[in-house]
């Protein structure tokens, strides 16, 4: 089994989810990890967060800077991080926390062998902020954080769809956690083996729907709860 891989340009916010979106839906196609960043200062949000909590977080005031996902989560801010989304079989056995638990354990050692090494938060603390949830700020068990574990870096979420699962992933970068070919050379193995590929491939994305990509970019979707 190859896994083929992505590196996306960057794209609105709904384009990119429409694009994720894609990638769900596409049953037959083999595993797939893309990866991309965000020109400008972006958000997500988990596909059934409210609307009214998103409208005082906005970028710059601009709903189209914010995006509804097509996984669940919390509410994620973009743009110093590299986020990537991977599309798969599901597994015979479906337990989403299982399956996290795995994946990250599996993230955390192709971090630390990229000379990045951070702790997996079993136990995280509780969040000291109330009202919508924020991921960076809201951790859950088998994120990932700063060695000193203050600081998330690392979180996702998953969704199921028939026969195929999405996980969407956003990793903090830093000084000491640059963008680098050997970063995302990393990630992409660490995504082979825990999906049992055998080899990885450059793939251009596929094009979204017109119809998927209009429903991401409009506000009806946005603003649907």
């Amino acid at each position: 089994m190859i896994l083929l891989r992505t590196d996306s340009p960057s794209a609105p916010p709904a384009d990119q989810m429409a694009l994720d979106a894609t990638l769900l839906l596409d049953e037959a196609a083999p595993p797939r990890l893309r990866v991309y960043r965000w020109d400008a200062p972006a958000l997500t949000f988990g596909y059934a967060q409210h609307w009214r909590d998103i409208v005082p977080l906005l970028p710059v005031g601009d709903p189209t800077r914010a995006a509804r996902r097509p996984t669940g989560g919390g509410i994620v801010f973009h743009g110093g991080d590299l986020t990537f989304t991977a599309a798969f079989p599901a597994p015979p056995v479906w337990n989403p926390s299982r399956l996290y638990a795995d994946l990250h354990a599996r993230l955390h050692r192709a971090l630390a062998d990229a000379g990045h090494p951070a702790v997996l938060l079993r136990t995280p603390p509780q969040p000291a902020a109330t009202g919508p949830m924020q991921c960076f700020a809201s951790p859950v068990p088998m994120d990932l954080a700063t060695p000193d574990g203050k600081s998330k870096i690392l979180g996702g979420a998953l969704r199921r769809i028939r026969s195929r699962v999405l996980y969407q992933g956003s990793l903090r970068l830093s000084p000491a956690l640059p963008d680098t070919p050997a970063l995302r050379d990393a990630l992409a193995a660490a995504w082979a083996a825990f999906l049992g590929c055998t080899a990885i491939a450059p793939a251009p994305a596929p094009l979204p729907p017109p119809d998927l990509l209009a429903r991401y970019r409009s506000p009806a979707w946005r603003e649907r709860r």
